[in-house]
């Protein structure tokens, strides 16, 4: 994992109740322990030390088929890099698990299958029902270009995305921790002359910024559906996505 750059994600209950997923990568690895490197706008402090954290990463052994992994530890010390990134060290666990972590199976969807997609804020009517008309919405935040790695869907499940986009598009949208958005994802099926397009509302839960690399990570997850009632017209009539089933 470390040789390949591998990047690990890890989990832990914040003190609040709320489940955290942060992205690390694997900074350096001993007999002991593991150190790895977090987000700079994360401020780790002494309370981390104790607490059980359950990670998760892949290796890419061939580019169709990675194989996951998991393990939980606890944390040892925490510390500061050169470069004023926050570190972590993690006692080295007793053992590690084939296996992704989720309830949803997560798919790296081969490029060349994604049509395109565009992202708009979330828009509520006066009921604080969310806006079914697509006419309505504002203009895209976000819109990918065909043949462009502007927007790069890294993994997808029934229960959310991850997307990374190239710094330059995101000129009106800065994504936060809990915003909310609309997403329209058209994939390509193959033997079949029709993409495969779905409307989604999400809510960003968790932002990396890769400042030096030039990209912006986050983690959407899945609240909505939206589906046209009359295919003769751009209203969607939204439905509540279980964190259980996931996409229907």
């Amino acid at each position: 994992a470390m040789r390949l750059r591998s990047r690990i994600e890890m989990a832990f209950y914040s003190r609040s109740g709320g489940r955290r997923h942060v992205y690390c990568s694997l900074a350096d690895l001993t007999e002991a322990s593991l150190r790895l490197e977090l987000p700079a706008n994360l401020k780790p402090d002494d309370r981390w030390i104790g607490r059980q954290m359950t990670c998760y990463f892949k290796i890419h052994l061939t580019k169709q088929n990675p194989v996951f992994y998991t393990f939980s530890t606890e944390v040892l010390a925490i510390s500061i890099s050169r470069g004023g990134l926050p570190l972590v060290d993690l006692a080295r666990p007793m053992a590690i698990d084939l296996g992704q972590k989720r309830r949803h199976l997560r798919i790296d969807p081969p490029t060349r299958l994604v049509q395109g997609i565009i992202i708009w804020q979330a828009r509520r009517r006066s009921d604080y029902a969310l806006d079914g008309d697509v006419n309505a919405w504002p203009q895209p935040l976000v819109k990918s270009k065909p043949g462009t790695a502007d927007i790069v869907i890294k993994d997808i499940s029934a229960g959310g995305i991850h997307l990374e986009f190239d710094r330059h598009i995101l000129h009106t949208w800065n994504p936060g921790k809990g915003a909310d958005c609309f997403i329209r994802l058209s994939l390509t099926v193959p033997n079949q002359s029709k993409p495969l397009v779905f409307f989604l509302a999400g809510r960003v839960v968790n932002v990396f910024d890769d400042i030096q690399g030039g990209v912006l990570s986050t983690g959407i997850q899945f609240t909505h559906q939206g589906r046209r009632s009359d295919p003769d017209r751009p209203v969607l009539v939204w439905s509540e996505i279980s964190s259980e089933d996931g996409l229907g």
